[in-house]
């Protein structure tokens, strides 16, 4: 096989394969939020108004975040960047207390 043809068959592999990786990466996901200057806005997911809240609150004086929460093992993992660790903390306070059937995608 020419190495043109080898070149085309990949980059069409790679087209066909990299979305099904994205969707596979994101099965578990629950929510992600975007933090800007203390404005916390919802990217991805569906997140119980009450728990939208009490993130606002510990989130409010953060400069920029990413935060997404996903399921593992059958416990919402909460993972961020931009967060300190005392922030993070509270932010796995705040997921932990709601059931995984209240943050499910529907």
């Amino acid at each position: 096989m020419e190495s043109t043809n080898l070149l085309l068959l990949l980059l069409l592999v790679a087209t066909l394969v990299l979305p099904f990786l994205v969707l596979l990466s994101r099965a578990n996901e629950l929510f992600t939020l975007d933090v800007t200057q203390g404005k916390v806005s919802v990217v991805r997911g569906k997140v119980p108004p009450s728990l939208l809240r009490d993130a606002c609150d510990v989130l409010r004086h953060v400069e920029r975040a990413t935060i997404t929460a996903r399921m593992e093992n059958g416990r919402p993992i909460v993972r961020a960047k931009g967060l300190s660790e005392a922030q993070l903390q509270r932010m796995r306070n705040v997921v932990g207390r709601f059931s995984k059937t209240s943050m499910s995608r529907r």
